[in-house]
C-alpha cells in the first residue's frame, strides 16, 4: 500500500493531529534513512528526544543482526518493488536496551519532483514476546520431565532384564560368554537412557553422570568400584556432548574392569578439577598393559576404538599411563565440551 498525502490545509491539519496523538510510534524516514519527522509516541518507545533522533539514521535503531535484514526491504520499497513491509524487528533504546516493534513501512507519496520517503508505524510487542518466550519456557520443561521419565523408565527396565539373565548365567554357565556380551550391550544402552534421564536442557551434572555410570557398572559386572567425587555439581557437559562423554566414559570403565584383576584391587575412578578443566582418573590392576596402548594402536579393542571415535575435536583429551602392574587412563574435559 502506498500512501498519498493530502496537501490541502484541512489534510496537513489532520495528519498533524493523528500524528501527534496517536499512540503508535510513527515516523517518516527520507530515502537517505534520515528521520525527517517523529511522533512523541516514537520518541517514548526509543528512549530519544525528537531532536536527537533527527541526527539519527533509521538503521541505527536497530540491533546489528537485524540490520542487514531491513536494508534489502528499505531500498526494494524505494524501488518501487513492493510497496509495504511488515515484520517483527528489534530496536535498541537510548539506554542499551532492546525492545521489540512490529513494523509496517509504506511509500509515502510526496509531491511531483519531491524526494520520496517512507512511514513507519511501530507498535510496542515487548509484552507478547515475553509471555511467548514464557509459554515455550514453561513447554520446554514440561517435554524435558516427560523424556527423562521415559528414559528413567527404559533404564529401570533394562536393568531388570539384566537381572534376569544374570539369574541364568548362575544356572546355564556354559551360556555364559554370548549372555555376558548382551549384558554388555544392554548396559550401554541403560547408561545413555540413565544420562538422558538427568540431563537438564540437554545439560548434564559430569559428577552424577559418573556417579551413575560407576553404579551401572557395579551392578551389571558384580566388581568392586572406588568412586571419588571430587568435583562441584555445577561442572556440566554440554547439550550433544552429554551421551558422547557418557558413552566414552562407560567404556573406560567397563574395559578396567574387564582387564584389572578385581580380586587384588577394585578399579578406583576418581572425578576432580573445575569448570576450566576436569579430570576423570580411572586405575587398575591390569593384566595386559597393551590393551590400552591407543596411541600405537596396538591390541586396541572395538571399545577403544569406538572411544577414539566418539572423542570430541576440541574439548577432550584422553592419555593412559603404564606403571607397575597397573594402568591409569585420564580422561580430561575443557569447554566447549563442560561449561
Amino acid at each position: 500500500m502506498t500512501l498519498q498525502m493530502r496537501h490541502s490545509p484541512e489534510g496537513e491539519a489532520q495528519f498533524r493531529m493523528i500524528f501527534e496523538q496517536s499512540p503508535m510510534g510513527i515516523a517518516v524516514v527520507g530515502r537517505d534513512m534520515r528521520l525527517l519527522r517523529v511522533n512523541p509516541a516514537f520518541c517514548a518507545l526509543l528512549g530519544y528526544s525528537g531532536q536527537e533522533l533527527s541526527r539519527l539514521s533509521f538503521i541505527d535503531l536497530f540491533r546489528h543482526e537485524d540490520r542487514d535484514k531491513i536494508l534489502p526491504l528499505y531500498s526494494r520499497l524505494q524501488r518501487e518493488e513492493i510497496s509495504s513491509v511488515k515484520a517483527e524487528k528489534r530496536y535498541l533504546r537510548k539506554d542499551g536496551t532492546t525492545i521489540w516493534a512490529r513494523l509496517a513501512v509504506s511509500l509515502l507519496r510526496n509531491p511531483p519532483d519531491a524526494p520520496q520517503s517512507c512511514i513507519v508505524f511501530s507498535e510496542n510487542i515487548l509484552n507478547e514476546k515475553q509471555t511467548e518466550e514464557k509459554r515455550k519456557a514453561h513447554a520446554r520443561v514440561q517435554r524435558n520431565t516427560l523424556i527423562r521419565e521415559v528414559n528413567h523408565r527404559i533404564k529401570n527396565n533394562i536393568q531388570s532384564v539384566i537381572g534376569l539373565l544374570r539369574y541364568q548365567i548362575g544356572h546355564n554357565p556354559e551360556l555364559g560368554k554370548p549372555l555376558q556380551q548382551a549384558i554388555d550391550r544392554l548396559h550401554t544402552i541403560a547408561v545413555v537412557h540413565g544420562i538422558q534421564g538427568i540431563s537438564r536442557l540437554g545439560k548434564s551434572s559430569l559428577a552424577k553422570m559418573v556417579s551413575q555410570i560407576c553404579e551401572a557398572a557395579q551392578t551389571t559386572t558384580l566388581s568392586r568400584l572406588i568412586l571419588q567425587i571430587q568435583i562441584p555439581n555445577d561442572v556440566v557437559v554440554v547439550e550433544g556432548e552429554s551421551v558422547p562423554t557418557a558413552l566414552i566414559i562407560n567404556e573406560l570403565v567397563t574395559n578396567a574392569i574387564k582387564h584389572g584383576n578385581s580380586g587384588q584391587s577394585p578399579v578406583r575412578v576418581t572425578v576432580a578439577g573445575g569448570k576450566k578443566a576436569s579430570f576423570i582418573r580411572i586405575e587398575n590392576a591390569a593384566s595386559g598393559l597393551d590393551a590400552f596402548n591407543m596411541e600405537s594402536g596396538n591390541s586396541t579393542g572395538t571399545g577403544l576404538n569406538l572411544v577414539k571415535a566418539l572423542l570430541p575435536p576440541a574439548g577432550a583429551s584422553l592419555t593412559f599411563k603404564p606403571g607397575h602392574g597397573e594402568v591409569t587412563a585420564e580422561l580430561r574435559l575443557t569447554p566447549p565440551v563442560t561449561e
